[in-house]
């Protein structure tokens, strides 16, 4: 289990591919401390999601790792955007992390666990 000791929290988060087709829908941890968004790499692939590129990674524990990276839509709370994810170990619980949280719009609210949208932001 999945547990920096800051309020983790898990929200409902759906994904697809950029094209369409299948959807996958699953709980993953809010992750502000992770760049990326991480998804175990047979559930992309399952919904058709496929690698573009690989990208260095290294994990809190100290482990370092390199992972493929794609591209999918990912939707929480009504927001959807195409973002890059992470195809991360099969073992592995589904992240949800700052990049993606951006690109939606969306702000950690970890006392309360939820997300709120972004009502307006310094340029």
């Amino acid at each position: 289990m999945y547990n920096d000791g800051m309020g983790a929290f898990k929200t409902r988060v759906s994904i697809r591919g950029r094209e369409g087709g299948n959807s996958l829908a699953f709980d993953a941890w809010v992750d502000t401390g992770a760049a990326y968004t991480q998804i175990p790499e047979s559930s992309l692939r399952e919904i058709g999601i496929e690698p573009h590129d690989t990208l260095p990674v290294f994990y809190a524990d100290g482990r370092e790792d390199e992972r493929p990276i794609g591209r999918a839509v990912v939707a929480v709370n009504g927001r959807s955007e195409e973002v890059l994810v992470v195809f991360g170990p099969d073992a592995a619980e589904p992240l949800l992390g700052a990049h993606t949280l951006q690109s939606l719009l969306l702000l950690v609210d970890s006392p309360n666990e939820r997300l709120l949208p972004v009502t307006r932001a310094r340029i």
